[in-house]
């Protein structure tokens, strides 16, 4: 679960909003000082929330905003055990940000009406009555009432975008002063016993200098041809033999491992080789054939990448191509990425960092996956269009690009300049139009930041991985070999079980291995994932990660597929990892933002249900987390949830 606003009861008693993704539910409950006594409150139903807790002066109500009825959200009230729960505030407009009056008699909200300005506004609880505060051409949000009843303080920006400052003014909106202009946002205001307090928004977390390599490997810089001079003896001489070479600084082998054929790649990337990743169609949904990518791409060599969600056929983790992020996940697998100066490889799980640049910084959550929780800001784009859109009813802003992915100074990751194209809050999605989206529900630090920005505006997008370079990443599940270790041990479950594989490696001599091994036929009966390990660092991999596997497994060579696909034909995949022969052209510092291809959507395809009921693609890695195979149980969202157990079914 993710725990945001927390609102300190004057009975010892902490209210707060909880989030639990897997239930795509976020309502309110309340635990004591201590930790203890955690109680659920309120009732928002999936996809909707409770949210932005107030206590009564006395501790017997809260206030709260909620979206349960649909459109934007309105104020309710409720008793301290959760009863009683009565909607207040019936409207077309945004009301956020509730705070009781010392007396109890009152509330103090916001208020954004479509097509208007963010003023505040009294409530009296007993009449109903209310009256505006402000009533300005500015943006006045997240008022709070002082603990004498006398003033208010809130936090105001320019219709037209700006700074976000503290401003405090008398109870009835008069005398409003600001509280000095202090660098950054300010938001989130509170009171203390003498002073006026403020919370900045979140700042850049990768400062310069602060990195560490999460795994980083560096590749060694020695050609293959020196390399080879220091192999001696007949058994080399024999592997030699079964080698072919596909193109300058690339080899490929089939070998006969635990009663199985294995084919291998190396790849020298020290050379004219470099190593790219594809997205299936390039967007997150839908499904395309390794041999497809490889011939859109001009890739000589390439296999199958991540594993696909069943219905979508997005991959599972973290994804990104050419400096393009296609999207970021809540998974907690590794991923696999090659510096741009291919020097470096990583075998690790990410550290993403998203992070929007104006006149102060501040971080998006999301990223192409799923729509903002309250608090949080999400970012979509073209690979998205169609599978994740902009949520209605929702503060948005559009940002259209006007340069290419560029390197983020003294920091690791990427970074982009975009234009403000459009900025409202607004009852309708925000279309994506070619560029992105930053979406917030309203009310919250996020919208309230979204809101700020003007149109015409010049505004930086940042992400990181955490580790320099990085312009691709494609995940897998689980590692193989870490550190010369084989970590894959025996164990329980479909995706444990002997089936085809494909692994991506890292041999001490800096040399990437691409390995796929069939199955599921006479005279080649599939891995376990210990096996494989061990295949891997016979290989001489010092790191190696497990990819899609069972009927996704394929190796395509000068565009022919070189195994044997255990379905009898190739399947269609979530993406792939490619092998190409000079520079990827599509890295190019400048190159314009990708756009969705036409083309209508699939949902639920045969390639998405192969994968399902597939031990050793989908089906087996969805009941590997679930049953913790590989670490703590993950829960999995109730379409995932009822995906595993269709595999379970098909399992008998």
């Amino acid at each position: 679960p993710s725990d945001r606003q927390p609102a300190w009861g004057p009975l010892g008693e902490i209210a707060f909003t909880r989030t639990i993704r897997s239930q795509h539910t976020t309502r309110i409950y309340k635990v004591r000082e201590d930790g203890t006594g955690l109680t659920q409150l309120s009732t928002a139903p999936p996809d909707r929330y409770d949210a932005s807790p107030a206590w009564s002066p006395s501790g017997d109500h809260l206030v709260f905003v909620s979206n349960r009825t649909g459109g934007f959200p309105e104020i309710w009230r409720m008793n301290a055990n959760g009863g009683g729960q009565t909607q207040l505030t019936v409207n077309a407009c945004i009301d956020e940000n509730p705070s009781w009056s010392p007396d109890a008699s009152e509330i103090v909200f916001e208020r954004l009406c479509p097509g208007g300005t963010s003023d505040i506004f009294r409530r009296n609880l007993s009449t109903g009555v209310e009256t505006a505060v402000t009533n300005t051409t500015d943006h006045d949000h997240q008022p709070v009432w002082s603990p004498t009843g006398n003033r208010i303080v809130f936090t105001r920006f320019p219709s037209t975008g700006g700074d976000k400052e503290l401003f405090v003014a008398n109870a009835d909106g008069t005398g409003a002063l600001p509280l000095g202009a202090a660098p950054g946002a300010d938001l989130a205001p509170d009171w203390g016993s003498s002073t006026v307090g403020s919370a900045s928004s979140a700042g850049v977390v990768t400062t310069p200098g602060s990195y560490t390599p999460l795994g980083g490997q560096r590749l060694s810089s020695q050609s293959a041809k020196q390399q080879k001079k220091k192999k001696k003896g007949k058994a080399r001489k024999k592997r030699g033999k079964r080698r072919q070479r596909v193109a300058e600084g690339v080899s490929f082998r089939r070998l006969r491992k635990a009663k199985s054929d294995v084919y291998v790649l190396k790849v020298d990337v020290a050379g004219k080789p470099t190593l790219d990743v594809a997205l299936s169609n390039d967007r997150l949904a839908g499904h395309e054939r390794t041999s497809s990518m490889a011939r859109r791409h001009g890739a000589v060599a390439a296999v199958n990448g991540d594993f696909g969600i069943p219905a979508t056929g997005r991959p599972s983790q973290t994804f990104a191509e050419d400096g393009d992020l296609k999207q970021i996940t809540f998974a907690t697998a590794e991923n696999f990425a090659l510096s741009t100066d291919e020097k470096t490889a990583f075998f690790e799980r990410p550290r993403e960092v998203v992070t929007v640049t104006e006149n102060d910084s501040w971080l998006a959550d999301r990223w192409n996956f799923g729509a903002p929780d309250p608090g949080e800001i999400a970012v979509y784009t073209p690979a998205g269009v169609g599978l994740e859109n902009p949520p209605p009813n929702a503060c948005s802003a559009r940002l259209v690009p006007t340069g290419g992915p560029a390197s983020r100074p003294a920091a690791p990751g990427v970074q982009r300049t975009y234009q403000v194209q459009a900025v409202a809050c607004a009852p309708t999605p925000m279309p994506v139009d070619g560029g992105i989206v930053l979406a917030a529900q309203p009310g919250g630090d996020g919208a309230i930041l979204i809101s700020s920005l003007s149109v015409g505006e010049t505004v930086t997008v940042g992400w990181s991985l955490g580790w320099p370079g990085v312009l691709d990443t494609v995940g897998g599940h689980p590692m193989l070999v870490r550190d010369g270790n084989v970590v894959a041990k025996q164990c329980e479950g479909s995706l444990c079980n002997k089936n085809p594989r494909t692994a991506i490696g890292l041999t001490g001599g800096g040399r990437i291995l691409l390995v796929v091994v069939d199955g599921r036929r006479k005279g080649s009966q599939g891995v376990t994932l210990a096996k494989m390990g061990q295949i891997m660092r016979g290989l001489g991999a010092r790191f190696a990660l497990n990819l899609d596997g069972g009927g996704s497994s394929t190796m395509v060579i000068k565009g022919k597929v070189r195994n044997v696909p255990s379905e009898g034909k190739e399947r269609r995949v979530s993406s792939a990892v490619l092998v190409l022969i000079g520079p990827d052209r599509g890295e190019a510092v400048g190159a314009s933002a990708a756009s969705a291809p036409a083309g209508p959507l699939r949902f639920n395809d045969p390639a998405g249900r192969q994968a399902l009921m597939d031990p050793g693609s989908t089906g087996g890695l969805l009941e590997s987390l679930a049953e913790g195979t590989f670490g703590p149980p993950v829960p999995l969202s109730p379409d995932l949830a009822r995906d595993l157990e269709r595999f379970r079914a098909s399992r008998g």
